[in-house]
């Protein structure tokens, strides 16, 4: 009963400790300057900026605005 009650604790102990992660999703269209707003592929360069690539073409984001 002991083991059964430590056992539960420590459950209790290690989940009230544990907290959901909130992730923030930005929605961009072609009104921000993406060429086109259904995006195929994503990549990463080394230098930071993400290569998203459309149906239209590449376009390119460095955080802030997209360049075509």
């Amino acid at each position: 009963m002991r083991k059964l009650f430590g056992f539960l604790l420590l459950m209790w102990v290690c989940s009230s400790s544990l907290q959901a992660q909130q992730y923030s999703f930005i929605q961009y269209s072609g009104n921000e300057g993406l060429v086109q707003s259904q995006v195929q592929c994503i990549s990463q360069d080394s230098r930071g900026y993400l290569w998203c690539g459309t149906l239209g073409g590449v376009s390119q984001f460095n955080g802030r605005e997209f360049s075509n």
